[in-house]
Parts: C-alpha cells; sequence; structure tokens
C-alpha cells in the first residue's frame, strides 16, 4: 500500500528542462511514539523533503489522537443522558427505574431531567473528584447494583435494562453462569464499541 503511494506521488513530480539522469528516492514512514494531537496541525502529520533522494513522513498512530469525550454533552450541569431503559428486551420509560449513586458513605440520588427529546440525570457535585462510584438500578421488585465503576463512567450516554434467564439475544448480557436467572446492565454508548458493565439482580 506505501510502495503504491510513493510510486503515485513520483509519478505527479514534474522536472525543469535537463539532461537524462537517473537516481532513487528514498520514502521513509514514521510513527510517532508520542502522539502530537494539536487541533490546529492539519491532520496531524508532517513531510520533509529533500528531493530529488528524500521524502519523510511522520504521523499519528491511527487513533492515536482518538478523544473519548469528543461527542460527549459536557456542558454545565454535567449529566448523564439516558437513551434507553428496557426490561427483558421490552422498552419501557426511563422513569420507572430509580437511580442511586454511592461512594464510601455518601448516598445521593441524583436529580431527573426530561427536555424534548432528552432525559436523564445531573451528576451530583460530590462525585466530580472521586475516582470510584457505585449505582443502583430500581424498579419494582427487582433491583441491580455495579460497584467501584470507574468515574469517568459517570457522563455521556447510557442504556440501562434488566433482563430475566433466559437471556434475550438482544440484551448484552452474556456468558451468564446457570445460576442466575435476573440480571442488570448498563451500556455506556459513547466511543466504538460500547462498555457494558451487567451483575446479578439481587
Amino acid at each position: 500500500m506505501l510502495a503504491k503511494a510513493a510510486e503515485d506521488n513520483v509519478r505527479t513530480w514534474k522536472f525543469e528542462p535537463h539532461e537524462p539522469t537517473s537516481f532513487s528516492t528514498v520514502f521513509a514512514y514514521h510513527l510517532r511514539a508520542k502522539p502530537d494531537c494539536e487541533p490546529n496541525k492539519s491532520r496531524n502529520s508532517e513531510i520533509h523533503l529533500e528531493l530529488p533522494t528524500q521524502v519523510e513522513i511522520t504521523a499519528n498512530a491511527r487513533g492515536a489522537c482518538y478523544d473519548p469525550n469528543g461527542e460527549l454533552d459536557l456542558s454545565e450541569p454535567l449529566r448523564v443522558f439516558l437513551t434507553g431503559c428496557e426490561v427483558d428486551g421490552s422498552p419501557i420509560s426511563c422513569e420507572r427505574f430509580t437511580i442511586r449513586l454511592y461512594s464510601g458513605s455518601l448516598t445521593v440520588t441524583p436529580t431527573r431531567f426530561k427536555e424534548s427529546k432528552r432525559e436523564g440525570f445531573v451528576v451530583p457535585k460530590e462525585f466530580r473528584d472521586l475516582k470510584n462510584y457505585s449505582v443502583s438500578i430500581e424498579t419494582g421488585s427487582e433491583s441491580f447494583r455495579l460497584v467501584n465503576e470507574n468515574i469517568g463512567f459517570l457522563k455521556g450516554k447510557w442504556h440501562v435494562g434488566i433482563d430475566h434467564a433466559p437471556f434475550k439475544e438482544e440484551t448484552p448480557v452474556y456468558d451468564a453462569p446457570a445460576t442466575v436467572r435476573c440480571a442488570g446492565f448498563i451500556v455506556y454508548e459513547w466511543g466504538e464499541p460500547g462498555v457494558v458493565a451487567s451483575t446479578p439482580c439481587k
């Protein structure tokens, strides 16, 4: 692939009138050990020319400058957006889920919001500087609790659900032991692919 690109590039070169000659051109490709992700640089790559014998191309490794927060709404107040709630693969109103956040002796039922096509909850300020948190989801007689989640997941888009055995293919509960009859899950939906956290119901 790189050889073809180099050959195609050389074929675009134009020379002033000259005596026929021959020379070798070395195309050297480099990936930075430490990515240079300044937004003002065009695609974060550099080309150094010492024509006609040397062409050096330096670039970041693919995906090295990916910003996991790039597509998130991080405006204040910081919110978690509930993109969907379900039980046994069927959508339900997210208002049927009670959400509580925990850290040590701190327990908070966050303020919920609903606006036009978005809903969710406001991230409490007490949780902003923590490293980990726990979250419980309750609906009717079922509940589950995820513990020691990285605080980096307390933002962005969540898809929340509860599933009962036999677990449905369309829900993200995989390889559950045969003894587990109910499991809850949160899909942290930003980034590719989304991150799934699941645990048995209480």
